[in-house]
């Protein structure tokens, strides 16, 4: 079902009504399981602000957490391939893209001096292509649509095809993941109908902390398209036309919790606006149930 995004003017106010909203969902119930809503969250500065919320609302806990961080999301999905690390990757590629280069006479490739990886372009550009879950054979269709017949060009294309083929089977092959990748493998689990099983079969689903589809094109169109669950995306309102307007027309505006005065303070120095502004943070620290973390201060240098 269609994705709706919420807004707002800031991200304080969103939070809070992102954060209000899936609890009064989620209510006294404990689980495990079966909860009515499920978060998804981008750090765990916004996991601990959450339990921190629930904490004042008297919940104890919950048997089985309704939430999960991004880099939890594979783990929900039961995606359990070791991911490959960096270092291995760029051998594994320079590698095979010297192999491929032999097979397809890609005469013009060699081992760059400095030290310099063979292949590390291609490492760059398969970072690209992996988030999205480009195919080898949407690949060479991309590649075949430019129809430039340089033969330079045309070898240096199936140069890159056959090693990212070569890459791909080598990764199912170790059964290795890589994690630029990750998002299109949940795009396919999600497009697999697998979505209401990885988030204990919720009604909703919030999803807070993303700002950009960088990425995360085809993940997101999964979550627009299927029929399973409620999806709501939380965002900050922007000026002009959004890349997020594409994916979804259907928005909720929420308004600012409340309007705050600015007034301004006049000091001698720095030294005493520092003492001033010291003095300020205690008193709403000590009069108001603010938490320090929800204090923040712009500083500026000081140019005598």
């Amino acid at each position: 079902m269609p994705i709706t995004l919420v807004r707002s003017e800031n991200t304080h106010c969103l939070w809070s009504h992102c954060k209000d909203s899936f609890l009064d969902q989620i209510g006294t119930n404990t689980g495990p399981g079966d909860y009515p809503s499920f978060l998804w969250v981008t750090n765990r500065n916004l996991r601990d602000s959450l339990l921190e919320c629930a904490q004042s609302r008297g919940l104890k806990g919950w048997l089985g957490p309704p939430f999960r961080t991004w880099n939890e999301l594979p783990e929900s999905f039961g995606i359990n391939q070791q991911s490959i690390g960096q270092l291995t990757r760029q051998l594994l590629i320079s590698t095979i893209s010297s192999r491929a280069a032999q097979k397809v006479d890609f005469v013009h490739y060699q081992k760059p001096r400095h030290g310099i990886l063979p292949g590390r372009i291609l490492d760059r550009l398969f970072g690209e292509l992996l988030p999205e879950g480009i195919s080898v054979d949407n690949l060479e269709k991309g590649f075949e649509s430019l129809k430039i017949t340089n033969d330079f060009v045309e070898k240096r294309n199936r140069w890159i095809v056959e090693t990212y083929k070569q890459y791909l089977e080598a990764l199912d092959t170790k059964n290795l993941r890589d994690t630029r990748a990750t998002n299109s493998i949940l795009a396919g689990k999600i497009e697999a109908g697998e979505l209401s099983v990885a988030i204990g079969n919720a009604e909703t689903l919030h999803i807070y902390g993303t700002t950009n589809l960088q990425g995360k094109q085809r993940l997101f169109r999964a979550l627009d398209e299927q029929s399973q669950v409620i999806v709501k995306i939380y965002l900050t309102k922007e000026e002009g036309e959004s890349e997020w307007d594409a994916l979804s027309t259907k928005t909720e505006y929420v308004e600012p919790l409340e309007n705050h005065s600015t007034s301004i303070h006049l000091t001698a120095n720095a030294e005493k606006e520092a003492n001033w502004l010291a003095s300020k943070i205690k008193e709403i620290l000590i009069t108001t149930q603010s938490e320090p973390h929800e204090i923040a201060v712009i500083s500026r240098d000081f140019i005598n």
